[in-house]
């Protein structure tokens, strides 16, 4: 065992969830909120965001390369039915 924490899947992280970052969308999402696990067989990525849901897509041309994060793109906004 390491003494030293693994920095890209921190203590009780599953190993098997890879980093996504959202692009476009609100600018008010902040970097943290851009950044989230996922699956690696994950395709799509519904945030409740300001009365509606922002939808991002996986960028399958970007891919994972070498450990690096899961780009996925805004692809719409949709509002909560009432």
């Amino acid at each position: 065992m390491s003494d030293h924490p693994n920095p890209v899947h921190p203590a009780g992280v599953d190993p098997a969830m890879v980093t996504a970052v959202l692009h476009g969308g609100p600018a008010s999402l902040t970097a943290e909120q851009r950044r989230r696990l996922v699956t690696p067989e994950q395709r799509k990525i519904k945030i409740p965001w300001l009365g509606g849901y922002e939808h991002f897509e996986r960028d399958l041309v970007t891919g994972v390369d070498h450990g690096a994060a899961v780009v996925f793109q805004w692809t719409a906004r949709t509002r909560v039915a009432e």
